[in-house]
């Protein structure tokens, strides 16, 4: 602001009376209050498209092949350094995974069962119940939010036992997870490459982070989000002539013994005529 107060001062030519410059000035004010709160010119930046745990996975993939031109070269630290890297990578990715963080809820309220702490519990379920349903790929589904919605009723009634029963069933289901077996056998297969660098097996070394990077490819093609489905149409688009109403059917003779029906009769002839 001060530079472009300067640079008003600085215009050539005659000098202008005080009260004209005074006038300026103020413009100019006016003008650079206005610009600071106008929001910034610069492109936002946008949300990338590719999901977050995609590029981790995308990410761990590159530092193995990295790893495994290190191990071409005999070059033992840069590989190591890389696998490394590449098992924190996946590591992250997997704890990300929405059944891993219901897991570490529902491993809580159990904790704050046991300390006789409910309310909390209660909580805790509840943000395992928030956890999921809005996970892209989704994880769980309504029967297990209805089986959360119930655990915690327990509680709400006094039956903390049967509800740590419940939260113990809900952590083995929670656990039977084809998403997260596969991040483990790549996390084991990273760290036993890293393993068999250590004694200079560089052949078994390559083998190791060949299984990780197709339990990762397994990965992609297992978190790959499904393609929408098309709306559901409430009823099939009908034809106009299904959509014109039926015209009404004449009574057969059966039904015309069923629903008696009045013969018409002509209008009676007046008396006299």
């Amino acid at each position: 602001m001060i530079l472009l107060l300067l640079a008003a001062g600085c215009k050539k030519g005659p000098p202008e009376n005080q009260q004209e410059a005074q006038k300026k000035i103020q413009e100019l004010e006016a003008k650079v209050a206005q610009a600071e709160k106008q929001p910034s010119v610069a492109a936002p930046l946008e949300k990338s498209e590719t999901p977050d745990l995609s590029l981790d996975l995308i990410t761990a993939a590159q530092l193995l092949q990295k790893a495994n031109e290190a191990v071409d070269g005999k070059d033992v630290n840069t590989a190591t350094g890389q696998l490394a890297r590449a098992g924190e990578c996946l590591r992250g990715a997997m704890y990300a995974l929405p059944r891993e963080q219901m897991a570490a809820r529902l491993e809580r309220a159990l904790t704050l069962l046991d300390r006789a702490e409910l309310s909390p519990a209660s909580r805790e379920l509840e943000l395992a119940r928030q956890t999921d349903f809005e996970a892209n790929p989704p994880s769980l589904g309504p029967d297990v939010e209805d089986q959360l919605v119930a655990v915690r009723k327990k509680i709400e009634q006094g039956d903390p036992a049967g509800a740590r029963q419940d939260i113990l069933g809900l952590l083995d289901l929670v656990r039977k997870d084809e998403a997260a077996a596969l991040f483990e056998r790549a996390i084991a297969s990273v760290e036993a490459a890293a393993s068999a660098l250590g004694r200079q097996g560089y052949t078994a070394a390559q083998g190791e982070i060949a299984e990780a990077r197709k339990s990762i490819a397994d990965l992609e093609a297992k978190l790959q989000p499904t393609a929408a489905a098309p709306p559901k149409a409430a009823a099939p688009a009908a034809s106009p002539a299904a959509t014109a109403p039926a015209p009404t059917a004449q009574p057969t003779g059966e039904q015309a013994g069923t629903v008696p029906t009045e013969p018409t009769k002509p209008p009676a002839q007046p008396a006299g005529q």
